[in-house]
């Protein structure tokens, strides 16, 4: 085990009920079933010690909430946004595919201001952009062809590609004239066209549903969602939607007036455990959230801070989180049988803005996030943890 602080295990809640989400700089990437968190088979053939950050992407001001996704091939690819104004956006994409890092634009304007990737298991590549529109995109003969989503003006937050190739999608879909009262959107095409649906509406026309949504997909092709619950009035709830049988339920993760819930990232384990990380506002630490035989248990994971997280398990189950530390460090927490072990992933300048994790079948752990003094597109790779 390389050398981290370990923290023991933190009992601060048990809930059967509901929760609070995350922010408006993180697109979550890291729960733990797409091709992006690769889980499946292979033994750790990693054996890099420490991570190793670098610039994938350093043109304009880049890198806003990031999303990343590794092949079984080992390769990389990452969205982020570029702000070029107050009015104009553009979505830039980052493959290693070459070994070095390559960059483009892929759209631009005002149509594209978030984007989520995924990959399906034969590694093809899936965009999902959020703009004026809910974008799809699939590469084909080296250019990016579109489709309408959802036509709502929304915000992307995540994206995976299920076992059968189904696309699934969360956003933030605007309610009304425009933001901030969102409505928590979902979309997929697994049963051939799209089909968009909000699967929860604003408690009021001052509140919001679906902030800072992460996904993740069961084998069984049942579909888990955390997201933040704001009534408008000050109260926030951090909450878990899931649809099996293709009726949705919702619950509460963690109520909202100690630790809301800021910042959720999802995960879904091979067993059926629902896996939740997110920010305790008033704690000001990562929290960590374990659904099994239908209760939340909810521990701290970190108390020097825990903002854009990002959750993804390993081929064995275990569970890592990304996330920013007070310090603005981007760090990664294991969850071991009797304390977290915490590391830095990047502690060079303002490294962390937004963070996302992929984990491929060999062990190998990728982090993207935006460096915010250079406004730089960063990942650093790592290797999981001994627990």
């Amino acid at each position: 085990m390389r050398a981290g602080r370990s923290h023991a295990l933190w009992l601060v809640a048990s809930c059967a009920c509901a929760p609070a989400a995350p922010g408006s700089e993180s697109t979550d990437s890291g729960a733990g079933t797409d091709a992006g968190a690769d889980s499946d088979g292979g033994d750790d053939g990693c054996t890099q010690e420490g991570w190793s950050p670098e610039v994938a992407d350093d043109e304009g001001d880049t890198g806003y909430s990031p999303s990343i996704a590794v092949g079984r091939d080992g390769i990389a690819h990452v969205c982020a946004r570029e702000a070029i104004s107050a009015e104009l956006d553009r979505i830039r994409y980052a493959t290693n595919a070459g070994g070095a890092w390559s960059t483009e634009t892929i759209l631009e304007g005002r149509g594209a201001s978030s984007c989520a990737v995924a990959l399906a298991l034969d590694d093809s590549v899936h965009l999902l952009v959020g703009g004026r529109e809910v974008q799809h995109g699939t590469r084909s003969g080296g250019a990016f062809t579109w489709e309408t989503v959802d036509a709502r003006e929304g915000v992307v937050r995540r994206a995976v590609v299920d076992q059968s190739s189904g696309v699934h999608a969360v956003y933030e879909a605007a309610m009304g004239l425009r933001f901030p009262t969102t409505g928590l959107g979902y979309a997929t095409n697994a049963s051939g066209g799209w089909v968009a649906t909000i699967v929860e509406e604003p408690p009021d026309a001052a509140g919001s549903a679906g902030r800072g949504a992460s996904l993740a997909v069961e084998d069984s092709g049942v579909v888990h969602l955390s997201y933040e619950l704001d009534d408008g009035y000050g109260s926030q709830t951090l909450r878990h939607a899931w649809n099996p049988g293709g009726s949705w339920s919702i619950e509460a993760v963690a109520d909202g007036d100690a630790d809301s819930g800021n910042y959720t990232s999802i995960a879904v384990d091979a067993s059926g455990g629902v896996h939740v990380s997110y920010y305790g506002e008033s704690s000001r630490s990562l929290l960590y959230a374990l659904r099994t035989e239908g209760v939340f248990t909810v521990e701290i994971a970190d108390e020097e801070g825990g903002q854009y997280t990002s959750i993804a398990l390993d081929a064995e189950g275990g569970v890592h989180v990304v996330y920013v530390s007070e310090s603005l460090s981007v760090r990664h927490a294991a969850r071991g049988e009797e304390a977290w072990t915490i590391e830095t992933v990047d502690g060079q300048g303002d490294a962390g803005r937004g963070t996302s994790l992929a984990i491929h079948r060999d062990g190998t752990m990728w982090a993207a996030y935006r460096e915010a003094i250079a406004g730089a597109l960063r990942v650093a790779r790592g290797c999981t943890l001994e627990r």
